[in-house]
């Protein structure tokens, strides 16, 4: 009977230490958050990195004070093996889905382990240990592209949080700008204590948009602080790992989200952005549809929107073009309880990728890495009460169009009550000739209506008018099917509204085992430009085009413009109709 006592007892105790088993999701720098297996990826001497996962030490966040401790935080230890060589990471906070450590700067450079103990419970993934490689917090600390944890410096030296949702808060043309991050690499002060004032040897270039500024200083510093609830993982002031960076915000740029990036070597850091006036008032985004108009919502809102897009996909091989476009149309009417009244711009209620546009002769890059586990995940159910589910609206049986051309065509309901329809094709394929007769959203006026209207919302009318001659992606034939990533991409196109604005997008997706990774960029200009050269810091941090899969790889390059207009239907908070016109070609970025 003991002997089976004792086998449920050591059952159990495995069982508890199995559950308790960390498990290591990535290594990451801890303020540029970009993932490993990405060209700029790799921990600096000196940084201040995060182990991310689950299980990595207490449900309660631990931060540490000075000295800062290698031996033990809240029950936890890690340790960074390169080669021969291991060494004890200093911590500085640890919880149960993220731990954060100083990497020593005498640690080795090259490719090694990272073991995390968590009360005798072991974890490991791989590391690349790198000279310098610059990561900038956000107002959040780790979410990688937001708003920057960056201060405005004034004439007498006192600094302010630039921060658009603040007055006064906006930085100017020629004004010196702190840029807070880490990664600029060893030093030789003792990193377990405070004060570190250490100046880097980095090269360091800053970009502003696509600007380059003036560099002024960088090196170790201390932070001046943010607003109440930031960040999610507050560190000691003070600690050796923080850099700060003093540039000169350009000439000929503003704009609320102005993205930020700094470049080291090869090594391209997260994009952050800032927002910048030419007065230091009130920021603009020129590329937002503003209508400078904003609404309260609270209670119980409604919104509706009307799209109309076209894609057209265009590949040229040895010579041959083939191009295919789609045209089609939705719409949709929904009513949802918003607990607490916000107010936004009418804007930012538009078919989605027309809100926060960049600001012209500008770009952001995104990278995101998932892995395809080796067992099944369980998601736990939600817990409390479920929210009131939002209302599709009636409008009517359908929501009527008509072009410059008088051409019918109607979007109509379907079965979960939104507005659905194919409106026109063209084609141009080797062999037979092109055929652009069925195309609906031709230059000039295209006209929308729901007729007598419906149960929910009554009659409304709504005019686009898209402009002559037709928006053209000029160069899409002559760019070849492989980008070298080192060079940048310039592209050139012609037509659309010379007043209004272009989009590029760029993504490349990277399969490899059961690791995924995926890069996103998008950059705006002025239509009346004419043309724009993608900067080489943006496509060289773009992943290399790979697939493991018989399926050939996913890489794209697309222009897409738009049109928008407000529609006033009596009892609708926020109504929206909209054209995109989009044009993309596949590529493989090398």
């Amino acid at each position: 009977m003991n002997t089976l006592r004792r086998s449920i007892v050591l059952a159990f105790v495995a069982l508890a230490a199995a559950s308790a088993q960390p498990v290591i999701r990535d290594v990451v720098n801890a303020a540029g958050r970009i993932p490993s297996g990405f060209p700029s990826y790799g921990i600096a001497q000196g940084a201040l990195f995060a182990i991310t996962g689950s299980g990595l030490g207490s449900d309660q966040l631990q931060q540490a004070s000075f000295p800062l401790p290698t031996d033990g935080l809240g029950g936890v230890t890690v340790q960074v093996q390169i080669a021969d060589t291991t060494v004890d990471a200093i911590l500085v906070y640890t919880s149960s889905f993220e731990v954060g450590a100083i990497l020593p700067s005498n640690t080795p450079l090259g490719t090694g382990t990272v073991t995390i103990n968590n009360s005798g419970a072991t974890a490991t993934a791989p590391i690349t240990v790198v000279t310098a490689a610059f990561g900038a917090f956000s107002i959040d600390y780790y979410s990688g592209t937001q708003a920057a944890a960056a201060f405005n410096v004034a004439g007498d030296g006192a600094t302010n949080l630039n921060y658009q949702s603040q007055p006064g808060t906006i930085a100017q043309p020629g004004q010196t700008v702190m840029l807070h991050g880490t990664g600029l690499g060893a030093i030789t002060s003792d990193e377990t204590q405070s004060g570190a004032a250490d100046v880097s040897n980095a090269s360091i270039q800053v970009f502003v948009g696509t600007q380059p500024a003036t560099v002024v200083s960088a090196g170790r510093g201390t932070f001046p602080g943010l607003p109440d609830g930031l960040p999610a993982f507050p560190v000691p002031t003070g600690i050796a790992a923080w850099d700060v960076i003093q540039f000169v915000v350009p000439d000929g740029i503003t704009g609320c989200n102005v993205p930020v990036v700094v470049q080291i070597g090869s090594y391209v850091s997260n994009f952050v952005w800032i927002s910048i006036s030419a007065g230091g008032g009130p920021c603009i985004d020129l590329n937002t549809a503003d209508f400078g108009d904003k609404v309260t919502l609270s209670g119980t809102a409604t919104t509706g929107y009307i799209n109309l897009l076209r894609t057209t996909q265009r590949d040229s091989t040895n010579g041959q073009v083939t191009s295919i476009g789609t045209e089609i149309g939705t719409a949709n009417f929904i009513q949802y309880d918003v607990p607490n009244p916000v107010t936004v711009r009418v804007s930012q209620y538009a078919f989605s990728t027309l809100s926060n546009n960049l600001d012209p002769g500008t770009c952001l890059l995104q990278t995101f890495r998932s892995v395809i586990p080796t067992e099944p995940v369980t998601i736990p159910p939600p817990t409390g009460p479920a929210p009131n589910p939002p209302r599709v609206l009636d409008v009517g049986d359908a929501i009527n169009l008509v072009n410059a051309a008088g051409t019918a065509k109607q979007l109509k309901k379907t079965k979960d009550g939104a507005y659905a329809a194919g409106l026109g094709s063209s084609f141009a394929i080797p062999g037979l000739p092109p055929d652009n007769s069925k195309l609906f959203l031709i230059p000039g006026a295209v006209t929308a209506d729901n007729g007598g209207g419906g149960a929910d919302i009554g009659p409304f009318t709504s005019s686009l008018k898209l402009p002559s001659p037709a928006f053209s992606f000029d160069n899409i034939d002559s760019i070849g099917p492989n980008v070298d990533r080192s060079q940048g991409l310039t592209v050139t196109w012609s037509g659309g509204d010379p007043d209004s604005y272009v989009n590029i997008t760029g993504t490349s997706f990277n399969q490899t085992g059961n690791v995924s990774l995926s890069g996103s960029f998008t950059c705006s200009e002025r239509i009346s430009a004419g043309q724009f050269t993608v900067p080489k810091f943006v496509t060289q941090a773009m992943p290399a085009t790979v697939s493991n899969s018989a399926l050939p790889p996913i890489g794209t390059i697309a222009l897409w413009t738009y049109g928008l207009q407000p529609i006033a239907i009596p009892g609708v908070d926020i109504a929206l109709f909209s054209i995109v016109l989009e044009t993309q070609k596949r590529i493989t970025y090398k």
